[in-house]
Order: C-alpha cells, then sequence, then structure tokens
C-alpha cells in the first residue's frame, strides 16, 4: 500500500504545544500517569510551574513508575505564588537543622546536570566531607513516606552522603544502589555508573573534582542525575522539561542554603559581602539537542532567561554548555527561496535498520504574518516524484489563551486501515521579538523508524526524501534546516543511525584526503572559510539548547597543536554573538592521545574522554574557581550581581590564546583558547604529533 499525505488539520496546542509531546502521543497514545488538574491561566506572564505543564503535561511525559511521585503536581496546583498562580515554592526541603549543610557567606554552588553522576569520588571531597550539598537522582524510586517535593525519584544531602559513604566503606555498588544510581534488577534502571566511566563522571570530575587536599574551601556542588536516554526521548522530546525542573532545582535549594545558613553566620562572627542575598551559582549542562530557534526564544532558553532575571540580588547565575559535537554530520541547510512561486529542495538521508524516529526541524527568517500561509511545503517518499506544495489555510481557532504561538497545525503520512501515522508535518508561528507584525514558522517533519520496534510495529521507507519549501509571497525567504538530535535505543549502543541531509557541492574530505573543517588549519588572518557547500552547511551546526543570551558556549581543540577539533560544531556565519562559542577549551590532547583525562565512574579509574562536554566542563571549573575567588574578596554584594562569566571567559580565552585575535575564527573558536585548567592531570599527552 501506499503511503499518502492528509490535508492540514488543527492539533490542540492548548494540550501539547510541543509537536515532538504531539507525535509521541500519537504513536505511543497510552502513557501511564495521573494528568494535573486543569487551570484558567490569568493574563499576562504565566509562572514557571505553569510554563512547564503547559509545554509539557505532566501526565504525558514518560518515566518509570516507580520513580513516578503521582501527588505532586497536584499539590503545585494547589499551592499559589504572590500573584495567585501556581508555584513550584513547595520544592522546599524539610530538614533537621543538624542536617542542614553547613555553607560558609563565600560559597559558590557550582550545579552539575548528567546522568551517572557518582556521588561517593574522592575527587569530590574536602577533608573527610563530600562537597555534594545535595543530589537529586530523578530515576531513583520515589519513596512514598518521604517529603512530597519533588516531581520524581529522590534527593540525598551531604549528611546522608557522608554516612552512606562510612558505612559501606570501599563497597561501591552498595553506596550507588543506596543512593538510586544503580539497579541491575531493572531492565531500564540507572546503571550506567555500573561501567569504568560515565559521562556524568567524566563532566563531574572535570567540573570540580580535585586532588587531595586541593579543592578550594568554598567551592560546593548540587548535582542532578538525569533518567535515562529512553526516558528523556531519543530525539530529546522531553528533555527541555528534565533540564528546566534541573536546573530551577539547583537555584532552589541555593536560595533554601542560604536562608538556612543565614540564620547561624551572625551567632558564627560571620557576614556575607553587603546587600547579598544569595549564593552565586555557576551550572554545567553537557547535554543539548541539535535542532530548535537558535534564536534564545525556545522554551528552554526563555525559562532560563527567566529564571536568571529572579535570581537574588548578588547571586548570579550562569549557565555553561558545549558547542556539541555535530560540525561533520550534515544535519544543518539553509534554503533561500524567492519570491511569487520560486522553489528549492533538499535531500534528507534517512539510513535503513534504524529504530529510532526521526525528525527535521525548519525554520523561516522572519516574515510578515500575512505571509505566513504563502509558504508551501511538500515531502516526497523514496522513489516518489514530488507533488504540488501544500498551502495551508489556518483553521478558524480561538488562540490559547497564554503566550505559546496560536494552535497548531498538522499533514499526517497515512496508509489505508492504519489508525495511526507513520510520519507527521506540523507546522506553528512564533512572534519575533521586538518586531510587530512579523513571524518566525516552525514545520517539525517527524517519521517512524525504518526498522521495526515493537511497541510502534510500524516503519517508514529508507533512502532519500525530498523536502520543497516554495514561496508564493512577494518577498523571498530564506529557511534554517536541521535534523534533530538521534540516539540509538540499544543501552549500551555509542550512537543511532542518524538521519542527514544531502548536498552535491558538499565536500567531506580537503584535497589531502583529511576531514574538511569550516575553516583551514592552520589558521590565516584572516581565517579561511572552507565550507562552501550550497544547501549544507557546517556553519550553524551548534547546539541549539545553547542559543541563548547569557549562555557561555564552549567549543573544543587539540591541546598540542591548538588545531580546532573538527567534530566541534560552528556557529553561524552571520549570527549574534550569543549565537557563537564564547570560546574553546582542550578536547584532546593531541592526534594520538585522544580525550581528556577525567576520572572514571569507580575509584581509581583514570581515563581518556573526547568530545565537547568535557570542554564545557573545563570552562565550568574556571568560571567556579574565579567566582570563588571574587566572592572571598567581595565586599559589596554589586561586586559579585555584576560578574558577567560569558564576558569573562572570552576575555580570559582571548588574554591565553597566542594567535592574533583576527585570525581566531569565531564561528569556531570563540573568542580564543583556553588552556587545561588542571594541567596536571594531562602531563605527558601533549607531546607533538606531526602527520
Amino acid at each position: 500500500m501506499t503511503l499518502t499525505w492528509s490535508g492540514w488539520t488543527a492539533y490542540e496546542a492548548s494540550e501539547s504545544r510541543s509537536p515532538y509531546v504531539a507525535w509521541h502521543e500519537s504513536t505511543k497514545p497510552d502513557q501511564a500517569g495521573t494528568k494535573p488538574p486543569q487551570w484558567d491561566p490569568a493574563p499576562g506572564k504565566l509562572s514557571a510551574a505553569e510554563a512547564i505543564l503547559a509545554e509539557f503535561p505532566a501526565g504525558n511525559v514518560p518515566m518509570r513508575d516507580s520513580a513516578r511521585n503521582p501527588d505532586f503536581w497536584q499539590q503545585v496546583m494547589k499551592a499559589k505564588d504572590s500573584d495567585g498562580r501556581p508555584d513550584l515554592g513547595i520544592w522546599s526541603p524539610s530538614l533537621a537543622s543538624q542536617d542542614i549543610p553547613k555553607l560558609p557567606p563565600d560559597a559558590v554552588i557550582v550545579g552539575v546536570i548528567d546522568r551517572g553522576i557518582p556521588l561517593h569520588h574522592a575527587r569530590l571531597r574536602y577533608g573527610d566531607e563530600t562537597r555534594i550539598v545535595a543530589a537529586w537522582q530523578m530515576d531513583a524510586p520515589w519513596e512514598a513516606n518521604a517529603p512530597s517535593n519533588l516531581p520524581m525519584g529522590r534527593e540525598v544531602f551531604q549528611k546522608e552522603i557522608n554516612e552512606t559513604i562510612a558505612a559501606h566503606g570501599a563497597d561501591e555498588d552498595a553506596i550507588m544502589q543506596a543512593f538510586g544510581l544503580l539497579d541491575m534488577r531493572d531492565k531500564n534502571g540507572p546503571r550506567s555508573v555500573a561501567r569504568r566511566q560515565s559521562h556524568g563522571a567524566a563532566v563531574m570530575d572535570l567540573v570540580s573534582g580535585y586532588a587531595p587536599g586541593a579543592a578550594p574551601e568554598n567551592i560546593f556542588v548540587i548535582a542532578v542525575n538525569l533518567p535515562d536516554r529512553e526516558t528523556i526521548g531519543l530525539s530529546g522530546t522531553f528533555l527541555d522539561y528534565f533540564t528546566t525542573l534541573a536546573l530551577y532545582r539547583i537555584a532552589a535549594l541555593a536560595d533554601y542554603l542560604w536562608a538556612e545558613n543565614s540564620k547561624r553566620w551572625q551567632s558564627e562572627g560571620l557576614s556575607p559581602a553587603e546587600g547579598q542575598g544569595g549564593f552565586p551559582c555557576v551550572v554545567n549542562l553537557s547535554f543539548g539537542k541539535n535542532a530548535g530557534p537558535r534564536n534564545g526564544t525556545g522554551f528552554f532558553q526563555t525559562m532560563v532567561k527567566e529564571l536568571r532575571e529572579s535570581r537574588p540580588f548578588g547571586a548570579p547565575l550562569s549557565l555553561v554548555i558545549p558547542t556539541g559535537n555535530d560540525n561533520l554530520a550534515q544535519g544543518h541547510a539553509v534554503l533561500d527561496i524567492g519570491a511569487d512561486g520560486a522553489s528549492d529542495d533538499l535531500g534528507w538521508m534517512v539510513s535503513p535498520e534504524d529504530q529510532s524516529q526521526n525528525f527535521v526541524e525548519i525554520w523561516t527568517d522572519p516574515i510578515e504574518e500575512d505571509a505566513v500561509d504563502k509558504i508551501g511545503i511538500d515531502v516526497a517518499l523514496p522513489g516518489q516524484s514530488p507533488t504540488a506544495p501544500a498551502y495551508p489555510t489556518e483553521p478558524q481557532a480561538e488562540p490559547v489563551a497564554s503566550p505559546s504561538p496560536k494552535i497548531g497545525i498538522v499533514r499526517t503520512l497515512n496508509m489505508t486501515g492504519e489508525d495511526r501515522p507513520f510520519g507527521a508535518l506540523y507546522r506553528r508561528q512564533f512572534p519575533e521579538p521586538d518586531a510587530p507584525g512579523f513571524v518566525r514558522v516552525q514545520f517539525v517533519l517527524a517519521v517512524l523508524p525504518t526498522l521495526n520496534l515493537s511497541e510502534i510495529n510500524r516503519t517508514v521507507p529508507s533512502g532519500e526524501w525530498r523536502i520543497t519549501l516554495t514561496n508564493k509571497s512577494a518577498k523571498p525567504i530564506t529557511a534554517s534546516l536541521s535534523v534533530q538530535t538521534d540516539q540509538s535505543p540499544l543501552p549500551t549502543a555509542a550512537q543511532g543511525l542518524r538521519s542527514y541531509f544531502t548536498d552535491p557541492s558538499y565536500s567531506r574530505f580537503d584535497q589531502q584526503g583529511r576531514v574538511r573543517d569550516s575553516y583551514a588549519f592552520p589558521l590565516t588572518d584572516p581565517p579561511t572559510d572552507s565550507d562552501l557547500a550550497h544547501k549544507v552547511s557546517r556553519h550553524g551546526s551548534l547546539n541549539a539548547t545553547a542559543s541563548a543570551p547569557g549562555t557561555v558556549i564552549v567549543a573544543g581543540h587539540l591541546a598540542n597543536s591548538g588545531r580546532p577539533a573538527d567534530y566541534s560544531a560552528t556557529g553561524p556565519k552571520n549570527g549574534a554573538d550569543w549565537q557563537m562559542p564564547t570560546l574553546s577549551c582542550p578536547t584532546e590532547a593531541g592526534t594520538v592521545h585522544i580525550g581528556t583525562i577525567t576520572a572514571g565512574s569507580r575509584e581509581g579509574y583514570a581515563l581518556p574522554a573526547p568530545g565537547t562536554s568535557f570542554a564545557s566542563a573545563q570552562a565550568t571549573r574556571a568560571i567556579a574557581e574565579e567566582l570563588a575567588r571574587l566572592a572571598r574578596a567581595a565586599q559589596n554584594a554589586s561586586e559579585l550581581d555584576e560578574f558577567d562569566a560569558v564576558a569573562w571567559a572570552a576575555t580570559d580565552a582571548a588574554r591565553q590564546d597566542e594567535a592574533s585575535a583576527t585570525a581566531v575564527p569565531k564561528a569556531k573558536l570563540g573568542s580564543g583558547r583556553m588552556a587545561w585548567p588542571e594541567t596536571s592531570r594531562q602531563a605527558g599527552r601533549t607531546a607533538e604529533q606531526v602527520f
């Protein structure tokens, strides 16, 4: 039977604003969990709780049933903030005074959001005490009798961590089982710490691991262990949900610890900087998605902005994110489409035997709102000829009473006799900030796997699909296309079979047979752009999660030669400063000695870890140490409040880089290359290799 596209119909954005959530519901409709009660948002800005539930209805977010707190969101809906809206204020823990971690007034909080973060490692201690003051394991079993202040999992604090380590001694498995980090009985249970190296262990060590006696006295850690990738979604479907909760939790705990510690400082003769209202925080998030708006207006980016602006005086919050490792993945393309019926197309290669679903996001540059329905789109399956593009007519519907986009519309890819779709094409539009009457149009193309998965039991054909955009408006448009994040469903697989764009003018290798990067190396002054394909581009491959003002974005390079890591993603050719990498940190010692030496998930292991996740971790460490220095010396809270992590990191990297500032390609390396913050662990690995 032939797969055919339906006409455009409305989908209820009020129930699932994200197309990814809507697609998840259409392919796996029987999702466990209790939906929160409905509410009538008042006009104006949504509270954090309302915004999270509007984008990701709690009953639609998958997680292990044993980890879910069924009562959390009902309690949130009953709690009210000062404006009478649902509030996250119930997040404050209820700790006995003797269980509250004791922090000095000049403490700096380092947040680490990752997976597989062990809590017992010796490099995370100061003397006999762990420097982890709190850790939330999202995937751990929720205890029914525990305080109901988390939506899932369990949280442990410094005193319990110390006691558990002391009780179990060298039995690392017992320690991690006690914290809910290791469960070999459940096939989907957390177990990444069972291996010698986990992503979270490596990141945590580079962020805040120190040799015995070397840790600064005023740097403390709040950790959040995210669920596994099956729960998050292989294409990052629910990543923003979990990372937003994690970020708000870190900030809420930092404020709670400030309030509780303030009660004893005066009696002990301690005092913070004048006017200071909270602990400075820097958070490392070595995760992200390959597709998104990339203009700072995405859900996660908006939530970060709101949180940063609500921080107490003298308590800045900085976020550090990697550029991503997809520079060579052929996952980004740009189509320039003329006016008055002009069109352009692009090949999209979907691999055979791919067990994961595939997604493409398409974003237009700002266009006039009345031109939205003049943009047509056609998606032809392998072996089929493109048809006339479909021009949607917006269904008549009342706008949803929130700042989210208007009700969405969708086309589905159907087969006779099947109730559920094989693919879908969603369209939404978003007002352009500071440009009344202009919007950006988003299309999301979603298709099923090409290899049968039992819970879906349907597949689409592999091969080259063809995406065609047509523009009947009077003005040309530019559209950016990105293949969304794609991970393997197999727990032990390193990567999935990711789809990619095809372009005959795209060159993977240079004339010497080496992998072609965005810029030629050695660097010239000015840098030589070697990314010259007509449609598919390395430029613009930057991690979409990182695209928000105020975020430190970290690229990677080889420590011995300064050569940019070819996989380290590149910013756009003509983007704003906050859409470019801020700086670069080492991701490899050299062409032979790959990776950065970092701790394993078990004591005694030291292993190399390549990738921009670990460049991001090093930048977080450098920022935390600078904040710790400032906090010790600050007399007035304004000295802390004015700290700009982006400006400081860019300036420090430029100071360390020996190349001329005009020779460093900003889209690839930011303002410059920073050295390893902790050089002793990398000794002997950076001898020059020539090939």
